[in-house]
C-alpha cells in the first residue's frame, strides 16, 4: 500500500512545479489526469472521489495528511478568500457553537410526523 501522506506531498510538489497532470477545475477542485482522482478541497472540509463515487474523506486522514491538503488549497484558492476564510472561523465556531447550545438550552419541541386518522371521517362500510 502506498502511503497517503506521500501521494498529497507529490501531489503538492507538481503542483507548486506547474504540473500538467493536476487539472485545478476551480477554487475547490482538482482533477488528477491520470487516475482520474477528483480532489474536493472544501466538500465536507476535504474528500476524494472516483467515477463520482466518494473515496476517502477528512476524517480519515491524519492532521499531517490534512496539512498538506491546507498547503494544496492555498495553491488553488484566492488568497484574498483564504485570508477572508481564517478571518471569519473563529466567528463561524462561534456561532455554530452557539447555536447547538441554544438547541439544549431552549428544546423546541419535535413535530408529530406520524399519520393521523382524519377526525370527521365517514365509516366505509362496503
Amino acid at each position: 500500500m502506498l502511503s497517503i501522506l506521500s501521494i498529497l506531498k507529490y501531489v503538492l510538489t507538481s503542483m507548486e512545479k506547474g504540473s500538467d497532470r493536476f487539472v485545478i477545475i476551480d477554487d475547490a477542485h482538482i482533477l488528477d489526469e491520470q487516475t482520474g482522482v477528483k480532489y474536493h478541497l472544501y466538500d465536507d472540509f476535504f474528500k476524494m472521489s472516483y467515477n463520482g463515487e466518494v473515496v476517502i474523506k477528512s476524517p480519515h486522514f491524519t492532521d499531517e495528511e490534512q496539512g498538506v491538503v491546507w498547503k494544496i488549497r492555498n495553491i488553488i484558492t484566492d488568497p484574498a478568500v483564504i485570508k477572508e476564510q481564517m478571518e471569519k472561523y473563529p466567528e463561524v465556531v462561534a456561532s455554530n457553537r452557539a447555536k447547538l447550545s441554544h438547541l439544549y438550552e431552549h428544546p423546541e419541541p419535535v413535530p408529530d410526523r406520524r399519520p393521523k386518522a382524519e377526525p370527521d371521517a365517514t365509516e366505509y362500510t362496503g
